[in-house]
């Protein structure tokens, strides 16, 4: 009575629905093996159901991050694309100087630099 021997499993890499067979087979790292073993294996062969859920736990924060990384890169692009206040005041020319001010009724209108100070002194 032979056995055959059991392989360990390291990491599942991918995976895939055979067309023919209908049934989703899993890319194998197998343990004390370099990657030339790798093989495509059936669901069946494979012993180790918490190496199968650990890769589909690495696939959905894959895909969470590259969600969130792709709305950081739209937000961004929206940014870069609104002009900032200071490019939208930056495209005016201003010499400092206040033009056409109009003051509010029974004021005089009073150039900058003009008239009284802001602060009491005593």
């Amino acid at each position: 009575m032979s056995k055959e021997p059991q392989y360990l499993v390291q990491a599942v890499l991918e995976h895939r629905r055979n067309k023919r067979s209908r049934k989703n087979e899993y890319l194998i790292k197998w343990l004390g093996y370099d990657h030339t073993h790798n093989s495509w294996e059936p669901e069946d062969n494979i012993n180790d159901d918490v190496a199968i859920a650990d890769y589909f736990a690495d696939k959905k924060r894959e895909k969470e991050g590259k969600a969130r990384l792709k709305e950081l890169l739209r937000k961004k692009k929206e940014l870069e694309e609104t002009p900032s206040d200071s490019e939208v005041f930056s495209d005016k020319e201003d010499d400092g100087a206040v033009d056409d001010v109009e003051a509010p009724e029974g004021k005089k209108a009073r150039k900058d630099g003009e008239g009284g100070s802001s602060s009491k002194t005593q």
